[in-house]
């Protein structure tokens, strides 16, 4: 048995190690043989490591969760009474981003025995325990949190042992309001194909590998080598504003004539050339007029960059304060990278409508195990891993990704690899909401905005509203009228409502009247319940005495909605007017006694109207 310790490549950044054995020696031509087996390491003090770790990434508002993990003691000391330490907790934890504990759970891990060698040499390995399992009842709040699990002391802090990274297992968890991605939820181009052996959180995944470097830029060499070898390379690609240079190897000339009559060397002599720079992109054949068994062809691409995409369906981000969640699995050269957009419904990927999610337009790639800043995009290499980025942009003045039907402003959330080398896999894509209270109101038809009526009569005004948090809420309105120049000294208007929600009758509305006169409304709201609320105006009679309601007098819909949840007054949607007609009479005919008359005299006229 040989023994060497490790201690000079232990420590901090060496967690992860290989160990390499070299067989062989000097002397290559003895019959010699060499065998290893039974390689165990051992840590030289007390240390557990968490062999699994089960924990979820995302949930629903209010939904809880089970977190599993296990552990191994594969150092040198016993868990338990009488070991190198007497306990240890499996330790269940939720954070917020500022570290503070939100939940807490713990199980005792109960006695674990170090490994070790018997008299005969044979090797026993660290005991392990069960699965353990603890049940998380969830987040009440939506939000950016961390969840974890890990081996603790008696007073719940990580257990200091030889390597703190075998025992704490934490990453992101975003509590929201998961959108609807319908299906398939991510597509790719004619690339891009299904992924296998993703992990079950990058449900849907979809991979892409490019290589574009045969492309050759600035300059390229063609060889005429004669009729048996043709052209050589005989197809290759060129970026645009290439310089393809066809030398004549040969013994007798040859030719360099493109089939669509785009180009043609004429006769090339033996030991000369020619040359002709691509500004086009597309494939141009070409072949020998001399030998037109010669052939070849030159295919120009825009760029020796590839261009994969895969993107979602259009989504509306009715609020801003949501997440956009992705798992990724990438190896890419240098010049490479996979940038991410959101590409607004009837816009190109290059339209100033789309919008890049990195840092000038204030937004950055976070990585979802440990939250630190990727930045614009993902470069390099990672095996699978968990991203978000918060779609709130911390740019002033930034136009906001909030949907508005007015303008129907949906987006496709669009992965860009791009570069020379590489492969990319993106799964388990996400749009999570995570504003606790709020509504989406607007008028329902904002092209119309003036409602003429008569008094006695009555017009309707339908609008919009739509709860875009993650709670329940209830929706308060106090619809009235502001009388434009004047005060009003006439009768009330007759003020109602009607509601339908989710596109069905509605009668659970709750009603109050105030101190001067009016009516508050109020009804309950789930997560994305949608009301169309129909407002009902009727104009009081005309009053002789008072002048009201008069003719050409305007009147100012306010709604005065209000966010019970958020404890808010909301923003009024565009201002709709009524506008009292005037009497208008329209002269029938007149008729009148054809008599003479004299000074003082009377005539009966009639008049019809």
């Amino acid at each position: 048995e040989t023994q060497c310790r490790l201690d000079a490549y232990t420590g901090a950044g060496f967690d992860n190690m290989r160990i390499r054995f070299h067989f062989g020696g000097a002397f290559y031509d003895w019959d010699s043989n060499w065998e290893i087996d039974d390689v165990g390491i051992y840590a030289l003090g007390f240390d557990l490591k968490q062999t699994s770790s089960s924990t979820p990434y995302t949930l629903e508002v209010g939904e809880g969760a089970t977190i599993t993990t296990s552990f191994l003691n594969q150092g040198q000391g016993s868990l338990g009474t009488g070991g190198a330490v007497a306990s240890a907790d499996a330790y269940a934890y939720v954070n917020d981003m500022s570290g503070n504990e939100l939940w807490s759970d713990s199980e005792d891990i109960g006695a674990l025995a170090m490994a070790y060698y018997d008299e005969s040499g044979n090797t026993h390995g660290g005991e392990s325990t069960d699965m353990i399992s603890f049940t998380f009842p969830g987040m009440t709040t939506a939000g950016l949190y961390t969840i974890g699990v890990k081996v603790a002391d008696s007073t719940g802090a990580t257990l200091a042992d030889l390597f703190a990274a075998n025992n704490d297992a934490h990453h992101m968890l975003i509590v929201g309001k998961s959108a609807d991605m319908a299906d398939p939820r991510l597509t790719g181009g004619e690339n891009w194909a299904a992924v296998d052996n993703e992990p079950s959180e990058a449900d849907g995944a979809i991979g892409v590998t490019w290589d574009e470097t045969g492309v050759a830029t600035e300059t390229l060499s063609v060889s005429i080598a004669g009729q048996g070898e043709g052209y050589s390379p005989s197809a290759p690609s060129v970026q645009i504003d290439t310089t393809v240079t066809w030398t004549n190897n040969d013994v007798t000339a040859h030719t360099v004539t493109d089939k669509d009559a785009m180009f043609d060397s004429f006769e090339i002599p033996a030991g000369s050339s020619w040359q002709m720079t691509f500004t086009e992109v597309g494939v141009f054949n070409y072949y020998c007029k001399i030998h037109p068994g010669m052939e070849g062809s030159i295919t120009v691409v825009s760029s020796a960059s590839a261009d994969e995409q895969a993107r979602t369906d259009y989504m509306k981000v009715w609020t801003a304060k949501s997440y956009l969640v992705f798992w990724a699995n990438f190896d890419m050269s240098g010049d490479s990278a996979v940038s991410v957009y959101a590409q607004k419904k009837g816009s190109s990927l290059e339209d100033i409508d789309t919008i890049g999610l990195w840092g000038a337009n204030g937004f950055t790639i976070v990585d979802g195990s440990d939250h630190s800043d990727v930045g614009d995009s993902l470069t390099g290499s990672s095996g699978w891993n968990p991203y978000y980025i918060y779609l709130d942009s911390t740019k002033l003045g930034y136009n906001s990704l909030d949907y508005d039907p007015s303008d129907d402003n949906a987006y496709a959330f669009v992965f860009r690899a791009r570069g020379v080398e590489g492969s990319a896999d993106i799964g388990g894509v996400q749009l999570i909401r995570t504003l606790d209270t709020g509504f989406f109101f607007a008028k329902d038809d904002e092209s119309t905005i003036v409602y003429d009526i008569f008094p006695t009569l009555a017009v309707e005004m339908d609008y919009f509203a739509k709860n875009v948090g993650t709670e329940d809420n209830v929706f308060r309105l106090s619809p009235g009228l502001q009388a434009q120049g004047e005060a009003y000294d006439g009768a009330a208007f007759e003020i109602s409502i009607n509601v339908k929600m989710n596109g069905a009758a509605f009668d659970g509305i709750t009603t109050s009247e105030n101190a001067d006169g009016s009516w508050t409304y109020a009804f309950d709201m789930e997560p994305d319940d949608e009301a169309m609320i129909t407002v009902r105006f009727g104009a009081p009679d005309y009053d002789q005495a008072l002048g009201e309601p008069a003719g050409n007098r305007k009147f100012d819909v306010r709604l005065c909605a209000y966010d019970v949840g958020s404890d808010e007054n909301m923003r009024e949607p565009i201002t709709a007017t009524l506008f009292i007609k005037p009497s208008q009479f329209v002269l029938d005919g007149i008729t009148f006694n054809r008599v003479g008359v004299v000074e003082g005299d009377t005539v009966d006229i009639t008049a019809k109207v």
